[in-house]
Order: structure tokens, then C-alpha cells, then sequence
């Protein structure tokens, strides 16, 4: 399973190269017209549509080398059983994240990472990014604030994991006009967190998860992505 593409850099599709930008700041795609792909879209669907922005899904680099090292994980990943209903693990000193320090739910998992990984060594970090998908997996819901970018990461692994995403003030999402990410996500602005919250209470979460896992198999994985970014060619 080859990665047919960098993830901060490029993407070469029948001999044509566009950028391919996974990063916070991407405004190199908005000073042309000319296609892109941009995980962290820096506007809303009319703007992105007017520079001919096409939004992906945000993925880790880190977490690629571990799936390609051993693909096996998502189907262990998926199969450990739900012991919680909400989780919420990573920094809280910005973008309004304050917010889950103090949720009061039952059978809520809490932890701040004030560290979180970017700062360790490769090995180090597929370790604890590996722990870290292991416990999000153990939760129905995570929530998924948008992070200094315009996405966030833990909506992608939630849906590996086979949990439903509560995400939170994002920009536009990947693929809207293939796919009804109302189906398999609960999502809104940081404000409505609660409506939300009181929503994940009414849905068939099974009915959600695997409609997830589905986006995720063929939307998210970097080479059925691939496949599908050459339709927008």
C-alpha cells in the first residue's frame, strides 16, 4: 500500500502536479485559481470552491508510517470494546478547548496533554500515538475541536477507530458533495457543543460507527484517497 503522494508538498495526477498542502497555513493555494488539495481549508465552501480549493481529510504522517508498518491495527483498533461514552484527550490552553475540562457527563474520559507529540522522536511518538488511538477507541464519542488549523486530527482517527466524532468549528469538510457527513458525524460550532452533546444521546450509534468506518476505508486510507482525488482532475 504505497503513498502515492507527500503530505506537505505535492501531488503528481496523470503527469500534472498540484499542490498538496496538510498544514496550519495554506494560503499558497489561495493566491491562485489553479486546483489544490488542502486538508485545513482556510474558508468555508464558497470560498474554497472560488480558488478551486478541494478540502482532504487531515492525516498525521506519523500515523501513515505506522499503517503502513502494520495495516492490521485498524481492524484491532475497531474491535476493542466501547467502556465509555465521551473522551477527550489533548491540549486545552487554546481555541476555546477549556471547555471539556469541565463537561459534566457520565462515564466521561478526560486527559490534558499539554505536551502533546510533535516534540518526540519518531519511534517515541508511534508509540504514543498508538496508545492514543488504543483509548480512543475504548470511547462512543470523541470530541474533535478544530486545532490551530482549520481540522483536526482526532476526527479522522475516531472514524478509524470506529467512534463517532463530535467536531467542532471546522471549516468545510472533505468530500461534502459525495457523502452526507451527517450521517456518520455529529458537528457544529464550539458553541452548540451541548446540543450536540444531547444529540450523540438519540442516535443509533452502531448505525453512525460503521457508516464512519465506510468514509474512513474508502475516503481515508492515502490510496483509495489517491483514487479519489483523480476524479476532481
Amino acid at each position: 500500500m504505497p503513498r502515492p503522494f507527500d503530505a506537505c508538498s505535492h501531488i503528481e495526477i496523470e503527469e500534472e502536479t498540484y499542490l498538496y498542502l496538510n498544514d496550519d497555513y495554506p494560503s499558497k493555494a489561495y493566491e491562485t485559481e489553479e486546483l489544490s488539495f488542502v486538508a485545513q481549508p482556510l474558508g468555508p465552501a464558497d470560498l474554497n470552491k472560488k480558488h478551486n480549493v478541494i478540502p482532504v481529510p487531515l492525516m498525521m504522517t506519523d500515523e501513515w508510517e505506522l499503517l503502513k508498518e502494520d495495516y492490521d491495527i485498524v481492524r484491532r483498533l475497531r474491535a476493542i470494546p466501547k467502556k465509555y461514552d465521551y473522551i477527550f484527550i489533548g491540549q486545552c490552553h487554546y481555541m476555546g478547548r477549556e471547555v471539556f475540562r469541565t463537561l459534566n457527563l457520565p462515564n466521561y474520559v478526560f486527559e490534558d496533554n499539554p505536551q502533546g507529540i510533535f516534540h518526540l522522536k519518531s519511534q517515541e511518538k508511534k508509540k504514543e500515538l498508538v496508545k492514543f488511538l488504543e483509548k480512543i477507541a475504548e470511547a462512543k464519542f470523541v470530541f474533535a475541536p478544530r486545532g490551530m488549523g482549520s481540522s483536526s486530527f482526532r476526527l479522522y482517527q475516531a472514524l478509524m477507530v470506529g467512534s463517532v466524532p463530535i467536531a467542532t468549528s471546522m471549516q468545510d469538510y472533505p468530500f461534502a458533495d459525495k457523502v452526507d457527513w451527517d450521517s456518520f458525524c455529529l458537528r457544529g460550532d464550539l458553541p452548540e457543543l451541548s446540543s450536540l452533546i444531547d444529540k450523540s444521546q438519540t442516535i443509533d450509534f452502531d448505525e453512525y460507527s460503521e457508516k464512519g468506518q465506510e468514509f474512513w476505508d474508502k475516503y481515508c486510507r492515502h490510496d483509495r484517497l489517491f483514487e479519489e482525488l483523480k476524479k476532481y482532475v
